[in-house]
């Protein structure tokens, strides 16, 4: 998360790989959420991903909820309740 906020704009070029990795990550995390601090970051980093890209591009958003909501809709169902805060909290900031 560190290096993604502290990149900024450096972080664009890798961005596409950087969601992937990151939303394979989130998937295999909600599986078994045990681990607090790995999560808080993990949803921090795809924040940070976000405000980055968006700031320079607005039509990445798209992208970004392509990618995200898939991945958000099992969280939901599922009722994985350590991760609906965090995934309500990116909903809103896709929206703002």
């Amino acid at each position: 998360m560190r290096l993604s906020s502290s990149l900024h704009e450096g972080v664009l070029p890798y961005l596409s790989q950087l969601m992937d990795k990151l939303v394979l990550i989130l998937r295999r995390s909600s599986r078994n959420p045990n681990k607090p601090n790995f999560n808080h970051y993990l949803f921090e980093t795809i924040t940070v991903l976000i405000r980055t890209s968006v700031t320079q591009n607005v039509g990445v958003l798209n992208q970004f909820e392509q990618i995200l909501f898939p991945v958000f809709t099992p969280i939901f169902t599922e009722d994985i309740a350590e991760f609906v805060p965090y995934v309500l909290q990116i909903l809103g900031f896709l929206i703002e």
